[in-house]
Order: structure tokens, then C-alpha cells, then sequence
């Protein structure tokens, strides 16, 4: 399921985002993705299961391995994948640390661009069952997708985490928030709020 969530700043984006994730809870009626009524799920199996590649991104402290598998589940090869699928490794050229590069507090030796790539490999490495995607190329290099929208280029990203070409996202939901509809021209459900 792919949802494109289209609003301008303050028509309750992230409140909706909030609401997903249980932050806030609904006063009535259910929220329900797919067939699944997620008041019914526990929140700890919620937030597992939902990934966040956010506007605003900040970094920890660390190598960028560690930004992009905290928790070191991914071999070495899995995550040089996904950074070239995000056009990450562009910048690595002339790094000798490759995944062990020192990220600063909040990612202060990036540029926005490259913070928002380093969280979008994090979230397609996650292999959640739900992702959402807060304008997250809003700060990307226009020469990362002359071809394709932010939509069309996540969907991409989704294709080569399961390893496929032509299909679509293997069941996973995919909900993405923009403030122009022309960002999200391929989402099965378009709403505007």
C-alpha cells in the first residue's frame, strides 16, 4: 500500500504521524492500515515495525556504520549496497574510513542533503513493515533524481531492499508527507489534508 499525504505547514502532518507511531492516541474511531487495527498492537511491536525517515535529521555520534545499523545487524556488503542506492558512496571516494567515517553530533560535517541520505539508508536497511517519509528528499541534491520524484525514487529504494525490479512494495505500507501533490504522483492513495 503506498500513500501520498499532501498538506501545507500546520494541516496536521505530523499529528498524523504521531497518531501512527501512538504517540498521541485517537479519542475515537480506529486506525486501521490494511486490515490491521494498530490500537489492537502493542506499542513497542508498533514502533518496531515503523520507520521514520524524517525532514529534520539528526545524527549520533559515531562512524556511519553506526548511524546507518545501530544495532549492527547488516554485514558490511548489505549496507555498502544500500549507500549506493541512496548515491551515498559519491562522497566516500575520497574517504579512507569508508563505513567507519566519524560522524559529528547531528551529522554537523554533512550537509543536509547527505544527513537525509544517510537516515533514508537506515530506514530501507530496517526492513520495517511500515515507512514513513517526511519530505525526506527535501534536501537531497537536485542531481540525485532528475528522472524520478522523491515517490517514484523511494519506491526504487523499496524494490531493492527485496530484491526485486519491476514489482511494487511487497506489502509493505509506504506513506509519504509533501506540501505539493507533485511529489507523490505514483502512490496508489493520494490524500490531500
Amino acid at each position: 500500500m503506498q500513500v501520498g499525504i499532501v498538506g501545507r505547514t500546520g494541516a496536521g502532518k505530523s499529528s498524523l504521524v504521531s497518531v501512527l507511531l501512538r504517540m498521541a492516541e485517537a479519542n475515537s474511531g480506529t486506525i486501521s492500515v490494511g486490515s490491521v487495527d494498530l490500537t489492537s498492537v502493542g506499542l513497542h511491536s508498533i514502533r518496531k515495525a515503523i520507520s521514520v525517515v524524517p525532514q529534520k535529521v539528526e545524527l549520533f555520534s559515531g562512524t556511519l556504520r553506526y548511524n546507518i545499523d545501530p544495532r549492527e545487524h547488516a554485514s558490511d556488503k548489505a549496507i555498502w549496497e544500500t549507500l549506493e542506492k541512496v548515491h551515498f558512496t559519491q562522497y566516500l571516494t575520497d574517504v579512507e574510513e569508508g563505513l567507519q567515517m566519524r560522524i559529528e553530533r547531528g551529522g554537523g560535517n554533512l550537509s543536509h542533503g547527505q544527513r537525509q541520505q544517510v537516515c533514508l539508508a537506515r530506514g530501507v536497511l530496517r526492513n520495517a513493515g511500515m515507512i514513513i517519509f517526511d519530505e525526506a528528499t527535501s534536501g537531497v541534491d537536485p542531481r540525485f533524481g532528475t528522472k524520478a520524484m522523491p515517490f517514484d525514487l523511494f519506491l526504487l529504494f523499496l524494490q531493492f531492499q527485496n530484491g526485486q525490479s519491476d514489482q511494487g512494495s511487497d506489502g509493505r505500507a509506504l506513506f509519504t508527507w509533501h506540501h505539493h501533490s507533485d511529489h507523490c504522483t505514483q502512490a496508489e492513495h493520494n490524500r490531500r489534508l
